[in-house]
């Protein structure tokens, strides 16, 4: 089956099933709208893991914390990261 079907048969299934009565509105709505539900709920995840990796590593928001105190920077003592390792020159 082409793309193209596969997308027409995406669209028009739960609409000729909600036109049926095997299906209700809110079903046919949701059938619709699944994949962008999808990418909203994976976006949700990946910021919520990127937090985490932040919070646990001492990345961006927690280095720069204390920039306005007059104690050694947090990154003097902090062991380099693996990415850093592997990657040199990246930020």
């Amino acid at each position: 089956m082409g793309k193209f079907n596969a997308a027409l048969l995406w669209l028009g299934a739960p609409l000729a099933l909600e036109y049926a009565g095997l299906l209700p509105v809110w079903g046919a709505i949701a059938w619709l709208l699944a994949p962008f539900i999808a990418l909203a709920v994976l976006g949700l995840g990946a910021g919520a893991v990127a937090s985490v990796m932040d919070a646990c590593t001492g990345d961006r928001a927690v280095r720069s914390q204390g920039a306005g105190k007059a104690k050694a920077s947090r990154t003097a003592v902090m062991p380099p990261s693996a990415w850093t390792i592997h990657h040199p020159g990246s930020p």
